[in-house]
């Protein structure tokens, strides 16, 4: 029948196409074979094949031989927990985790043939073959990233412990110096709370005299990348004044601000009352210095009064004894101007010759130096001109003058020599250098004195903060360098040993 013979040709036909399917599907699997074959061989990744359960490894890749260092044949020997030193409980729990987190991702230690342990990342899938499944795995080292990753870790939490035990405040703010984070010392620092601080910017903290000041700060940190020791005061909780000095860094984002904070106010008050001793040691040379002008001045007006009473008084008495007082007057007044000028603290760094700043120096200690009978001998062999803040050095120089005069007390009268030299170096540097004849220093304290609040001074005596003054005006204020040292040397035939400091200014 029809219907038959056409049943006949449809069951052919899809016989016919079945077998060229057939076919066709062999030579597309035998091509994907060839390319698996081409690429297990060749590619760089590492390739091992391994038969699933006894772990016996079957097959590699040359990178796998590369990465390893064993031969061909030394491969095919081995089973994989020869080369994974991990232990059966451990493996067991790596394939749990990985079961539970549905991943054919594992990080094992591997062995290599010279005993190196390498942290590699293998991916595990099993293939079907001819001759059964096998587990195809390739493996990437990840020895360094972990390495990497550690050492990251590593300063993370280095970063936190430093973040939340610092005695310094530590702040993170946007650009617009939002709070964003802050440790618990900043939050000492000003009394707020948490909660509080995150509503406000560090402007709003910043004294209304300094926030031009700040935002020239700011804009110079985001500008340059840091900003250092940049000091403000701020006003905190219930009104509190502080004195802070910040460091400022731009982080790696620049998106936002990294603030390292010191609450300086304990310390400037101590500054304060070092500077009022200071002054109170001048005000002492100046009474000194005047006793011989007034002296004069004296002997001069009683002199001519008792000569007009005798009436022997000529005009040539009234010449001399008026052009006394106006000389010693003039003194007495250019006294008072030195002390004036030093007491007016001018900010500015200006172009000066290292001879004016020294002799200014000097005229307010000479009465201390002479009053303690000491031989004092200036050799200014270069007088450069340095930029400079002309009273801070005055100040600095006479905390080292007034420490070395401290110490010749204590020396007989006839060994009490200070020496103040100057001298060019390499055109392109200035060297100070103060040395007494005190003895010098004990070695365990040397490299002590210019430390805050190191003294060897009785407590009564000193705060300690006298050379770390000197210290701060020197390197921070100056950008110079000061170092000191125990020199011996001979003068006047004797051989003594003292302190020697020396200040090395670059030249402008």
């Amino acid at each position: 029948p029809p219907n038959k013979k056409f049943l006949t040709i449809k069951i052919n036909f899809i016989i016919f196409i079945l077998y060229l399917k057939t076919n066709k599907l062999k030579n597309h699997l035998d091509l994907l074979t060839d390319r698996f074959e081409n690429i297990f061989k060749k590619h760089d990744a590492i390739m091992l094949l391994i038969e699933p359960k006894s772990g016996k490894i079957i097959d590699v890749n040359k990178s796998a031989l590369n990465f390893y260092g064993f031969t061909y044949e030394e491969f095919l020997n081995k089973y994989i927990h020869e080369i994974n030193t991990l232990s059966s409980e451990d493996l067991k729990k790596k394939r749990e985790e990985a079961n539970a987190l549905k991943t054919n991702r594992f990080e094992f230690p591997h062995k290599l043939k010279d005993g190196t342990i390498k942290i590699v990342e293998v991916h595990s899938t099993p293939i079907d073959t001819e001759n059964g499944t096998v587990l195809f795995s390739i493996i990437k080292d990840i020895t360094e990233q972990k390495r990497l990753q550690k050492e990251v870790l590593t300063q993370k939490n280095e970063f936190e412990s430093i973040f939340n035990y610092s005695q310094d405040g530590i702040v993170i703010t946007d650009l617009e110096t939002k709070f964003l984070n802050f440790n618990k010392a900043f939050l000492n620092m000003t009394g707020f709370s948490k909660k509080e601080l995150l509503t406000k910017t560090y402007k709003q903290l910043t004294a209304l005299e300094d926030k031009h000041k700040y935002e020239k700060v700011i804009n110079e940190a985001i500008k340059n990348g840091h900003c250092k020791n940049y000091k403000k005061d701020s006003i905190v909780n219930d009104g509190k004044r502080i004195t802070m000095s910040i460091s400022i860094s731009l982080l790696p984002d620049k998106q936002r601000l990294l603030f390292t904070i010191k609450d300086m106010t304990a310390f400037k008050i101590i500054e304060q009352q070092t500077r009022l001793a200071s002054m109170g040691e001048m005000l002492g040379n100046i009474a000194h210095q005047w006793r011989q002008p007034l002296s004069v001045i004296t002997s001069s007006a009683s002199s001519m009064k008792l000569k007009s009473e005798l009436c022997i008084l000529q005009n040539d008495d009234i010449n001399q004894g008026v052009d006394d007082i106006i000389k010693q007057a003039v003194y007495l007044s250019d006294t008072i101007d030195n002390f004036k000028n030093f007491l007016k603290g001018e900010k500015n760094n200006v172009s000066l010759f290292i001879k004016d700043i020294i002799q200014d120096t000097l005229c307010l200690t000479k009465a201390s130096l002479d009053s303690a009978y000491i031989d004092l001998s200036v050799n200014i062999q270069d007088n450069i001109k340095i930029y400079a803040n002309k009273n801070e050095l005055i100040e600095a120089f006479i905390n080292i003058i007034n420490n070395s005069i401290d110490v010749l007390k204590t020396k007989k009268e006839e060994d009490r020599f200070l020496f103040i030299n100057t001298k060019k170096i390499d055109n392109k540097k200035l060297e100070i250098k103060i040395l007494d004849s005190g003895g010098g220093i004990a070695l365990p304290l040397i490299d002590k004195i210019f430390e805050p609040y190191f003294t060897t001074k009785h407590q009564s005596q000193g705060t300690g903060l006298g050379l770390s003054m000197v210290d701060k005006i020197i390197r921070q204020r100056h950008k110079a360098i000061i170092t000191v040292s125990n020199k011996e040397f001979e003068h006047n035939n004797k051989n003594f040993k003292g302190a020697c400091i020396k200040i090395v200014f670059d030249i402008k």
